[in-house]
């Protein structure tokens, strides 16, 4: 199976439908056209849903000082806590809340001033590779073109995703 990977950048074509977040000592990212499934391929791994549910947690955006989106904020539903644990130990990974919900950066650690922005939408899945790397997919029918624009320039590590054929 062949897999494109680019850094810079991301994709321009406007058809993106759903974000990609594999949780890598860089942070990586897709954008795609539709969610994933319960597998993929990215970076030559293969992820596997680590549930058959699609509501894992509910996501919020984080916004700087300019109101410019800087990441986004995750709150695991029941269930599905541990995965704040679990990223913690990546720069790009803020914990708050005493742990109960972390931010994840799209341009690795911020300084300054952020905030959320109380409009939260919920879904997505969770998802593992055979060497404990974690995923995470969600909607992006929330996000407005700005916030879509400030995904695309993350320095994130762009990847390519394969869908895998379900059966």
């Amino acid at each position: 199976m062949h897999v494109h990977e680019k850094t810079g950048p991301g994709p321009t074509a406007g058809a993106e439908r759903c974000l990609v977040i594999v949780f890598r000592p860089r942070l990586a990212l897709a954008l795609v056209s539709a969610d994933p499934g319960r597998e993929f391929v990215a970076g030559g791994d293969r992820f596997r849903a680590v549930s058959e549910t699609y509501l894992t947690a509910f996501y919020d955006r984080v916004r700087d000082e300019s109101g410019q989106l800087v990441g986004l904020e995750i709150t695991p539903v029941e269930g599905a806590e541990p995965l704040v644990a679990s990223l913690s130990p990546f720069e790009y990974v803020q914990p708050v809340d005493e742990g109960r919900r972390a931010r994840v950066f799209f341009a690795g650690k911020v300084r300054g001033n952020v905030s959320g922005s109380a409009e939260q939408a919920f879904g997505g899945r969770i998802y593992r590779s055979a060497r404990g790397e974690l995923a995470i997919s969600l909607d992006l029918e929330w996000l407005d073109s700005s916030d879509i624009r400030a995904i695309k320039s993350s320095p994130a590590h762009w990847l390519s995703l394969n869908a895998t054929v379900e059966g």
